[in-house]
């Protein structure tokens, strides 16, 4: 019976001690946190000290800089004033110098010279020269030698009159009974080609 009694005594001595336990390990971890989140918040403390250090410096320089340059500017605006005053003074000193009017010389009148006459361009004599043409040609153009020149003018003659460029293309000209023989059959011909087609026709 003894020895139960010590039993359970011992059982409740141990039930007591757990709780105690538990409470002081729950208290370490607490503490644990407190000092992490301490350094945390020492460790942002300083990087925010040296950001505004750090601006400081900056600020200080840049007041710097603007003093210096403040001081040239006085500096230079303070030398300019006396060179001035200096050549004042040299000029002062210096006896001034009678001025002497000059004669003025008349100019003589230059002679202008005869406008010479443009001469008007000289036409080719290759162009000039009368050509003879086939019959084909001649339906449009007329009868008879005529130089190159005026064919091709006869030429135009003919298609203004009979309204024989394209409404669309200028450059175009369409054909009539009279023109096709002289473009080869074609119906419609460029002013270009044209000049090469009726030159077939010409001996």
């Amino acid at each position: 019976m003894a020895a139960k009694r010590k039993k359970k005594k011992a059982k409740k001595r141990t039930a007591k001690r757990r709780p105690v336990r538990r409470k002081a390990a729950k208290k370490k971890t607490k503490r644990r946190a407190t000092k992490r989140k301490a350094t945390k918040r020492k460790a942002t403390k300083r990087k925010t000290k040296r950001k505004a250090t750090k601006r400081k410096t900056k600020r200080k320089a840049t007041k710097r800089k603007t003093k210096r340059k403040a001081t040239k500017k006085k500096k230079a605006a303070k030398r300019k004033p006396a060179k001035k005053k200096a050549k004042k003074k040299a000029a002062k000193r210096k006896p001034a110098k009678k001025k002497v009017k000059k004669k003025a010389k008349k100019k003589a009148a230059k002679k202008k010279k005869p406008a010479k006459k443009k001469s008007k361009r000289k036409p080719n004599a290759a162009f000039m020269a009368p050509v003879s043409f086939d019959a084909a040609l001649a339906a449009v153009v007329g009868n008879g030698p005529l130089p190159r020149t005026q064919i091709t003018k006869k030429l135009w003659i003919y298609i203004k009159r009979n309204n024989l460029q394209d409404s669309k293309n200028r450059r175009n000209i369409n054909a009539d009974s009279k023109l096709r023989p002289l473009f080869g059959g074609k119906g419609q011909v460029s002013m270009f080609e044209m000049t090469k087609l009726v030159s077939k026709h010409i001996k």
